[in-house]
């Protein structure tokens, strides 16, 4: 799928403006949703208890009848209960119960059909190494499925989407360490969106220069990659 800049933009903000767990459940959640023109999802967050399931933009019957009589034959349930490291972050629901093997399945009766609902696409939340949520997004049976591109996408906003619940719930580190004015430089280019090789070229230094102060941004501010960055430093704007 192709996503222009202004909307990925949009949605980093709202991910980055989530600052309890209400938050994320609804605008973090929600501008998720958009981004791949799902008119519906659902937050699961998992517990021993057997967790949590926010249903945003269901019918009110949805949360109670899922509990009760779904629940225990969901198939992304299942999924995620057998996720161990190194497992994709994200699934289709096509990719578990292929064709018709779904509409002869009881969460396909009890709660896809009777709301116009068919196709699902979940994104695996991680949390000190284990999956402490999941956002499935939903579209409806009048709706193509997610396509290989948009779960291509959705695994690249996995760091945004858990570094999100992670200051919604309280669990990112009390403060980074500083920044020195070249890593606040370039971390400001990067959340930007400008490459190494634009940066390097803008700042009148070499591209592994470049790279060596980004390492140091990664550490500093206790993200892996530049998406999770991005997703940092909007959590920090004014």
């Amino acid at each position: 799928m192709e996503i222009d800049a202004d909307r990925l933009g949009r949605t980093l903000a709202a991910l980055g403006r989530a600052h309890d767990p209400r938050g994320f459940a609804t605008a973090g959640a929600r501008s998720i949703a958009a981004l791949f023109d799902a008119p519906r999802a659902v937050l699961s967050l998992r517990g021993s208890d057997g967790g949590e399931s926010r249903f945003i933009a269901w019918p009110g019957w949805c949360a109670e009848t899922y509990r009760q009589q779904v629940r225990s034959h969901d198939p992304i349930r299942a999924w995620l209960d057998d996720s161990r490291p190194g497992t994709p972050p994200v699934v289709r629901l096509s990719d578990l119960v292929p064709g018709h093997g779904l509409q002869r399945a009881p969460y396909f009766e009890t709660l896809l059909r009777p709301t116009g609902a068919r196709h699902v696409l979940t994104l695996a939340i991680r949390q000190d190494g284990r999956i402490a949520a999941a956002l499935s997004l939903v579209r409806n049976q009048d709706a193509p499925d997610f396509s290989s591109e948009d779960r291509s996408l959705a695994a690249a906003l996995v760091p945004a989407l858990e570094m999100s619940y992670a200051l919604a719930h309280r669990r990112l580190p009390a403060a980074a360490q500083p920044f020195t004015a070249r890593e606040a430089e370039i971390a400001r280019l990067v959340a930007d969106g400008a490459t190494n090789k634009a940066i390097a070229r803008r700042l009148g230094l070499s591209p592994e220069t470049v790279k060596n102060h980004l390492r140091a941004v990664f550490a500093k501010a206790g993200v892996a990659n530049r998406t999770a960055l991005c997703a940092w430093m909007l959590s920090r704007a004014p």
